[in-house]
């Protein structure tokens, strides 16, 4: 199964203008994203929209060797199908800027279920039996087939499904086989590594200084 990284980024985010080029480390935060999945996938593909304001997104991912594919600002699904498409991808998991610290890991062992070939979609649930994707840790992923997002391409219409990519599979559990794995024995669900905000970037440059990084 050829699993691909897309990893959407464009610079006019509403909480944190700019944010996939904000230095973390010494390095953008995209960079972080493009080097944490890297190991784990067969390829990486930037995701990245038409608008002038993401020219230098799609600039630094070619200047890194790394395929993009730029499209609609809206409709991000359509964006990550074509992606998807350019790749040949047959598993995918969804790469973002505000999340530099995915748990690779778990993101291993989420491919290694959909592999399976028993469901549509994997990712982890608290010991409260929560989605671990909707707690804001920042270290959780979801991974799912080309076909269900070729099926969702086609199906779902609505502006918050096109934005949102898997929010019409979790709205349509009837639809999909989900499968939530359980998350390691004393997994610290507290964690808040998520970069969405200005304030949250500076709480975790400061966790960089504490680590000894630039």
């Amino acid at each position: 199964m050829r699993k691909i990284c897309i990893l959407t980024a464009r610079m006019g985010a509403s909480r944190m203008p700019g944010k996939p080029m904000k230095l973390l480390g010494g390095q953008p935060m995209m960079r972080w994203v493009v080097d944490r999945h890297r190991p784990y996938v067969d390829d990486i593909i930037i995701a990245t929209t038409t608008n002038t304001e993401d020219d230098i997104i799609a600039a630094t991912g070619a200047g890194w060797g790394i395929q993009v594919y730029r499209g609609s600002a809206d409709d991000v699904l359509g964006r990550m199908y074509r992606a998807a498409q350019i790749m040949d991808a047959e598993a995918i998991v969804r790469g973002m800027a505000c999340c530099p610290f995915i748990d690779c890991r778990l993101m291993t062992e989420a491919f290694t279920e959909l592999e399976r070939g028993e469901a549509d979609l994997v990712g982890h649930h608290t010991p409260g039996g929560q989605m671990a994707n909707f707690t804001g840790a920042g270290v959780f992923c979801v991974v799912w087939t080309f076909d269900v997002m070729d099926r969702i391409n086609r199906q779902h219409h609505r502006l918050a499904e096109r934005e949102h990519v898997t929010a019409g599979i979790f709205s349509r559990p009837m639809e999909f086989k989900i499968k939530l794995l359980p998350l390691p024995d004393n997994y610290d669900c507290g964690v808040q590594l998520e970069v969405d905000t200005p304030e949250q970037l500076a709480r975790v440059r400061e966790r960089f200084k504490r680590w000894g990084a630039a």
